[in-house]
């Protein structure tokens, strides 16, 4: 390995301005200005507002606050900036290889220490001195309710988003001198809803008992690529599978290989009996269709429990764990390789049902496509389950309270992916995801809290 080291300035001024009338209505003005060192002298600069508002109409109003104990409606609309990662204005150049030692490299007509000096290359990514931060502008309105003495709270949220001049690393060919060029392009969108619900169903002296629920819906769209493409990598292996932006689906795709189908989707097979590929095709959206939570806690005197469990729905995901294990012949499924046929389900070119039966060896399972392993993304955990109990010791008066419990986080996973955690990925956090291949998966964990309030 090696060590580098990267520097960047950032120089930022902020004002916040919030203005308010009667304790119920609200105006708030934000506005940022930025210089950042990691960007071209003429576009180093530049600013982004915002403003909100929000209505308290519960006291407004003269409302039965046993009814409605809270009422507000709020809206904003911000602008953001992201500046670029350092050293991709200026173009870099390096050494350019020595020749492979019976043709030599490029040479300049003279030599040093070392013997022949080698010319410079481009050091493999064009670097774009026109480079502009990239933006983001969002709209939101919401609300948040409060009833029956605060026994019942609503909260929900709508909200839009637009990325312009996206910062992106741009697959070129390779003639070009480079395999990377810098670009600002591509507009995304995203429009969605959030919402939460609390309820207290039991509330006396001693007991109360508490439960959350919370639920998000994000639709994207990819709506402007690059004017040489329709698809931008953004992530994942070499080959396939990878995840790209591709102009008219949703924010991050698996692309990879497919069976090759007939106008009625049913899989084209071959006169060998194995099914036809075709590569390079969209096989599913990494985005869920919604995420969910379910909390409760309750608590008797100082006794309390709390627990919690993580809802995803909808999305795709690439198993290259399950196709591994399978191209190596270590999965539970290959184990009766070598001992028997299959006849593929599917039709020939010519429309008629296949009756070429294939073995079931190490080749079948060493040609399958990559959506062969790819999964809804569908899973259940339960994230969190706490026990513990308050108390204040007697003769102790400069002790306020000692909180002691239990703790188990990740202790049980519902899902039909195989093999794998579906919450891991091979690529972290990044725009890579749905794409998970030995990835760590996330740790199950025990523990004892001990908190002493003074």
């Amino acid at each position: 390995g090696y060590n580098y080291e990267t520097k960047r300035t950032l120089f930022g001024l902020f004002g916040d301005v919030t203005l308010s009338y009667k304790n119920y209505l609200f105006l708030n003005l934000v506005g940022r200005y930025e210089m950042a060192s990691t960007l071209p002298e003429n576009n180093r600069a530049y600013f982004y507002p915002g403003v909100s508002g929000s209505f308290v109409f519960s006291d407004a109003f003269d409302i039965n606050k046993n009814i409605l104990s809270y009422g507000k409606l709020r809206a904003g609309v911000s602008r953001t900036a992201r500046d670029a990662d350092p050293y991709l204005v200026f173009q870099a150049y390096r050494k350019a290889e020595y020749g492979d030692g019976f043709v030599p490299g490029l040479t300049f007509p003279f030599n040093n220490e070392l013997g022949t000096f080698v010319g410079y290359k481009v050091a493999n990514t064009w670097n774009n001195p026109d480079l502009k931060p990239e933006f983001t502008t969002e709209y939101e309105v919401g609300t948040e309710l409060r009833f029956l003495r605060n026994r019942i709270g609503l909260e929900f949220t709508y909200f839009e988003n637009k990325n312009t001049d996206g910062i992106i690393k741009l697959r070129v060919s390779p003639t070009s001198g480079a395999a990377i060029s810098i670009e600002n392009t591509g507009k995304t969108s995203s429009k969605g809803i959030e919402a939460g619900l609390k309820v207290i169903p039991i509330k006396t002296k001693d007991f109360n008992w508490e439960v959350n629920f919370n639920f998000s819906r994000i639709r994207s769209l990819v709506e402007e690529t690059h004017p040489k493409t329709e698809r931008i990598y953004m992530g994942g292996f070499s080959g396939s599978p990878a995840i790209y932006a591709v102009k008219g689906e949703r924010y991050g795709s698996i692309v990879g290989s497919a069976y090759m189908r007939d106008a009625n989707g049913n899989i084209l097979v071959g006169s060998n009996g194995r099914p036809m590929l075709q590569s390079g095709q969209v096989l599913g959206h990494v985005e869920p269709d919604w995420t969910g939570s379910v909390g409760t806690s309750l608590k008797y005197k100082g006794v309390y429990l709390t627990a919690q469990l993580d809802i995803r729905q909808g999305g795709y995901l690439f198993n290259g764990t399950e196709e591994l294990l399978d191209y190596y012949g270590v999965s539970a499924k290959t184990l009766e390789r070598e001992r028997g046929t299959i006849v593929f389900p599917g039709v020939t070119s010519a429309g008629t049902p296949n009756t070429t039966a294939v073995a079931v060896n190490q080749n079948y399972y060493n040609s399958l496509p990559t959506e062969a392993y790819v999964y809804k993304n569908n899973w259940v955990k339960l994230r969190e389950i706490s026990l513990g109990y308050s108390f204040r010791p007697a003769g102790f008066d400069f002790i306020r309270s000692i909180d002691v419990g239990v703790f188990g986080r990740n202790l049980f996973l519902w899902t039909k992916v195989p093999h794998i955690d579906p919450e891991s990925s091979s690529f972290g956090t990044g725009n890579a995801q749905g794409v998970s291949r030995f990835a760590f998966p996330s740790t199950r964990s025990f523990g004892v809290n001990l908190k002493v309030q003074f």
